[in-house]
């Protein structure tokens, strides 16, 4: 049952390489459309009330380029972010190699890496290589993050990107809340335990 309470923020930028299909998996969830013509960073951010797991969300998407050149404007939409989808593209290893030594690391270096984080192989129609899926599912893993295969062109899993991604980021902001809380209340009896031997 939804509540009436105020919609949960929740904003997610989406990063990668140029060429693996971030905008089109954007078009595709918002508009339910895929991109005939190929133009680079086209998408407007996107808001929205969607309900997942029971709760009321309002999801604001993000867009980026992948260009290196386009690193300080990049960053400057990493501010109040509460997730992020890396998507690659299943048919260029660079790109999923690039997760590990660009994206990840950039996301540490703005401070945002301990946010939930989902990646996503994109493309997927194009390539019927089972082995190359198993390196992506084991290599994600071992890294402790999630790993889903999608196809802008198919429309196939766009939609659970996103629910997923919500999901776990409400689980996770429950789960700091639980934390914030528990805290308090830990310096709470430590504080009347002080004033109980002061008196």
């Amino acid at each position: 049952m939804i509540s009436n309470q105020e919609p949960q923020q929740i904003k997610v930028v989406v990063i990668g390489d140029s060429s693996v299909g971030k905008t089109s998996i954007l078009l595709t969830y918002t508009q339910d459309r895929f991109p005939i013509d190929y133009v680079p960073t086209v998408f407007e951010n996107y808001s929205n009330v969607i309900s997942v797991d029971n709760t009321q969300v309002q999801l604001t998407l993000w867009d980026t380029a992948g260009q290196e050149s386009y690193e300080r404007l990049r960053m400057i939409s990493y501010q109040a972010a509460n997730a992020f989808v890396i998507v690659f593209s299943v048919i260029d290893l660079q790109s999923f190699e690039n997760i590990w030594i660009k994206w990840l690391p950039e996301l540490q270096k703005a401070g945002k890496d301990r946010l939930p984080k989902i990646i996503i192989g994109n493309k997927c129609d194009k390539l019927n290589d089972s082995l190359k899926f198993q390196v992506f599912w084991e290599k994600c893993e071992l890294e402790n993050i999630r790993f889903i295969e999608c196809s802008a062109f198919q429309n196939k899993n766009i939609k659970n990107v996103f629910e997923e991604i919500v999901s776990i980021t409400i689980r996770e902001q429950m789960l700091q809340t639980v934390l914030r809380s528990k805290r308090r209340q830990e310096t709470i009896q430590k504080q009347q335990k002080s004033f109980c031997q002061l008196l």
